[in-house]
């Protein structure tokens, strides 16, 4: 992990300096909070088998939202965001129709 020094300057007298450790946020990691889990209707799905990120269903405010991103749920049945981790999933028995 990078170590950075920088100076601490919040006391009297020369600058101090304090070690600052910098993780990278992996996010194949397994979260330390508890994840959303979207369960969604073929209904909810957008004309190219898919729900973005930041989502409604899942309860999100705009103070805490993200980017948005595309989640494809049509082909596997369901999608983890790579920004939040929520999870999107297709209820059991949902059928998605494609068609132009």
């Amino acid at each position: 992990m990078p170590v950075q020094a920088r100076p601490c300057l919040d006391h009297a007298g020369p600058p101090a300096f304090v070690l600052v450790t910098i993780r990278k946020n992996d996010m194949s990691s397994p979260s330390p909070t508890p994840v959303a889990s979207v369960e969604l209707l073929a209904k909810d799905l957008n004309g190219n088998g898919g729900v973005f990120c930041p989502n409604p269903k899942a309860g999100m405010q705009l103070w805490n939202a993200h980017p948005r991103v595309f989640l494809d749920i049509a082909q596997t049945g369901s999608a983890r965001c790579p920004y939040c981790g929520t999870e999107y999933h297709l209820k059991a028995g949902e059928v998605v129709h494609g068609g132009h």
